[in-house]
């Protein structure tokens, strides 16, 4: 008649486990919830996590979301420069300790999604890549270009004898850097375009040609 929930080290498998003590058990069971200073967190309640959503638009310039969390609703503000992914961490709004209710709450974890909606652009970080097509002749005497951002036109100047599938980099006209007043690049592939010449046309670059071989 031995006890049947004695365990011998002898036997081997412990039916309990990976656990060394019931706190093991417990914080298992709540999520480290029974932790205290000598554990790797303080204790408090359960994490909540949220998804949201936004443009393109509404990332570059910054936007306010209502987060309805139950019984209770909040407003957040998020600055010019979110990123796709990017996680945000609102200290105590999560839920309430399971057992303990004078623990603080958990925290509440928003993770933003970034539409890209925005033609054209690319994204990489906090530079934006753009291609361009300009007439050749455009490249010959210089010309300017506007490209369209969230924000404002940037007007890009292309010099003169500018070479096909160069890139012209515009020195802070990027993607904002969240929490700062500074922004990326603007990086600009300028690719050269052929339109059809009539014969007048032909008949002027046929005769700059000439000139060009004497």
């Amino acid at each position: 008649g031995g006890n049947p929930f004695a365990w011998d080290s002898r036997q081997g498998h412990n039916p309990f486990g990976d656990f060394d003590s019931m706190s093991d058990i417990f914080n298992n069971i709540f999520g480290g919830a029974f932790q205290n200073q000598r554990g790797h967190r303080a204790a408090k309640g359960p994490d909540k996590r949220v998804n949201i959503m936004c443009s393109f638009n509404e990332a570059f310039n910054g936007f306010k979301r209502n987060i309805d969390l139950g019984n209770d609703k909040i407003s957040i503000n998020f600055k010019p420069g979110v990123q796709n992914g990017q996680t945000f961490k609102i200290k105590g709004r999560g839920a309430p300790h399971p057992i303990n209710s004078n623990l603080p709450n958990g925290d509440l974890i928003v993770v933003v999604t970034v539409q890209h909606n925005m033609s054209g652009l690319v994204l990489n970080g906090n530079d934006i890549y753009v291609e361009v097509n300009i007439p050749w002749w455009d490249l010959m005497t210089g010309t300017s270009h506007v490209v369209k951002l969230p924000n404002e036109d940037v007007k890009i100047l292309v010099p003169s004898e500018t070479q096909g599938n160069r890139t012209l980099r515009i020195t802070g006209k990027g993607y904002p850097k969240y929490g700062t007043n500074q922004r990326g690049d603007l990086m600009v592939r300028v690719n050269p375009t052929w339109p059809k010449l009539n014969s007048e046309q032909m008949f002027l670059v046929e005769k700059i040609k000439k000139m060009h071989n004497v």
